[in-house]
């Protein structure tokens, strides 16, 4: 608008020229090179005459005026969307324009029409319209609004009594709103509540701000109730012995929980069982601590070591001093435990060839009338339960006797009789001693001392002599009689 144009720009002398304007009939105009400044857009019509003869022509002269842009409003949007930015104009058909789009960061488009993908900030776009009459400028602010979320807490877990805060990191631009469907009297709109419950307890929550669609979620915090522990109790153990201690607590198994043995503040063993050997009377402390010092309960034990005991030895009677003892069939032999120390409340257990043999005693008496060995075997128990064995073996024999081969009777206490040596358990019932002529010069006299070498109250000559002795075992119901002969020489 404003401008002037000439319409005619070949005209000469001998032709006359008539203009008129259906979009204005006053108009009317004989100038050859007529110039026009409408003020909206007007076709003019020309006739032009000569001698030749008339022709008519027209011209439509387009005013661009009240040209308007177009552009999208502006928008709200979440983070991550994508958006699309449009612009046009009422510019005619035909007329040159550009559509220039300008953003932070140096970024340009040619268009009319922009697309960002996931737009990450609110940004403001500046728009720059050319035409041929001039410059229009927009602008367009798209504000982009962070998608919501919560931070819930790493390790939503808390001791009896204790709280949390269920957002980490909260946004005050959002809205919240918190329920839990554990505990309906719970709700809150805060952006970081603390809770304390007593249970565990599951909490939801929306949240959220225009322009993106709701966060929703939930988060469980683990309430680790209050625990006990429970320790082996006092306990009285032998000298030696080996006693376990056991401590147990009742936190629940995926709960963190340690246990700590202190003897006198040092420690001696960090596992719920401890096995010990202690010399001496000795107080055990345990400090048991459970869902990360949620609480730390202790306790003590308290172990008394009493005095061993021991069996020093087994006694037999009678003994032989041979190995292993030798004790003839039929005798009545007896075993005792010498124990020390011997001022306790002892028990005794005794076996024979490991059956149960005897009563409570700390001596025992036994016969055999068979051959062979036999074992004695005790265990030793005081009132605490301190205990210990010991075991003997003794080897029965037939009952024998034995009768020497020559005898010396001069007098001099040494070998000055002639009688039979019994092994024990047998009764010698007869001895009678022959000389070589068959005269009988010995006949049971006196048969604790046997001969003495005389006969009729004369030393007997130095000579070789016949015997024949009658001998039966005692302490048994065998009543068998026995028969020994031989010769015996005797020396002057």
């Amino acid at each position: 608008p404003g401008e002037s144009l000439q319409l005619n720009f070949a005209n000469d002398a001998l032709t006359t020229y008539e203009w008129s304007s259906p979009d204005d009939p006053s108009f009317t105009s004989t100038d050859p090179a007529l110039v026009v400044n409408p003020d909206q857009t007007t076709t003019y019509v020309l006739a032009a005459t000569n001698g030749c003869g008339t022709i008519e022509d027209q011209v439509t002269i387009t005013v661009l005026s009240d040209i308007t842009l177009t552009v999208s409003e502006d928008q709200l949007v979440c983070s991550g969307d994508d958006i699309t930015i449009n612009a046009s104009s009422n510019l005619p058909d035909g007329n040159d324009a550009t559509y220039t789009w300008e953003w932070e960061g140096g970024n340009t488009f040619e268009g009319s029409d922009l697309a960002i993908s996931g737009i990450m900030e609110t940004t403001i776009f500046n728009l720059v319209f050319n035409y041929e009459c001039g410059t229009i400028e927009e602008q367009v602010v798209i504000t982009v609004n962070q998608a919501p979320s919560v931070s819930f807490p790493a390790d939503p877990t808390i001791c009896f009594s204790g709280d949390l805060v269920l957002n980490e990191n909260p946004n005050e631009g959002l809205a919240y709103s918190w329920s839990s469907p554990d505990d309906p009297d719970f709700s809150s709109d805060e952006a970081a509540p603390t809770v304390s419950p007593a249970f565990t307890t599951t909490y939801d929550v929306v949240a959220s701000i225009d322009g993106c669609p709701d966060f929703e979620g939930s988060v469980t915090v683990l309430v680790i109730e209050q625990a006990s522990v429970s320790i082996s109790m006092d306990t009285t153990i032998c000298e030696g012995d080996q006693v376990e201690l056991v401590a147990v607590g009742t936190a629940p198994e995926d709960v963190p929980q340690s246990y700590t043995w202190l003897v006198d503040g040092v420690e001696v063993g960090n596992e719920a069982t401890l096995i010990q050997t202690p010399s001496a009377d000795t107080e055990y402390t345990l400090i048991y601590n459970y869902g990360l010092d949620c609480e730390i309960l202790t306790g003590t034990v308290m172990i008394f070591v009493e005095e061993n005991i021991n069996i020093d030895e087994l006694i037999v009677v009678p003994d032989d001093g041979s190995f292993p003892i030798q004790i003839d069939i039929g005798v009545v032999d007896t075993v005792t435990a010498v124990v020390s120390p011997d001022d306790q409340n002892l028990t005794y257990t005794w076996t024979v060839d490991e059956e149960a043999y005897g009563g409570n005693s700390a001596s025992i008496t036994h016969t055999s009338s068979l051959g062979g060995p036999v074992t004695y075997a005790v265990t030793v128990t005081n009132n605490i339960g301190c205990t210990d064995e010991a075991a003997v073996t003794v080897e029965f024999i037939a009952p024998t006797v034995a009768v020497p081969n020559v005898f010396t009777p001069n007098g001099d206490d040494q070998n000055d009789f002639f009688f039979p040596v019994s092994s024990g358990g047998v009764e010698v019932l007869e001895m009678k001693v022959f000389n070589r002529w068959g005269q009988l010069v010995f006949d049971n006299e006196d048969l604790d001392r046997g001969w003495d070498g005389t006969f009729n109250g004369n030393p007997a000559p130095s000579d070789v002599y016949i015997y024949r002795i009658l001998y039966k075992k005692v302490d048994t119901d065998d009543a068998e009689i026995f028969e020994e002969k031989g010769d015996v020489t005797l020396l002057r």
